[in-house]
């Protein structure tokens, strides 16, 4: 944090950046997930037959 010999308003300027930095991580946070879960939601159906596919051969 700022402090000591710095301009007047750097801390404020400190926080603020301090809360955009983490704004911006949540809204990426966010986009990761939403990414994923459309990922998922496509793959599933294709690793649901891989795997029956595979547990089949393994019991033959």
């Amino acid at each position: 944090m700022a402090g000591g010999w710095t301009k007047d308003g750097a801390e404020q300027e400190q926080m603020e950046s301090t809360l955009e930095d983490a704004v911006q991580r949540a809204r990426s946070q966010l986009l990761l997930e939403k990414a994923l879960k459309s990922v998922r939601s496509v793959a599933t159906p294709f690793l649901n037959r891989a795997e029956k596919r595979f547990l089949a051969f393994g019991s033959v």
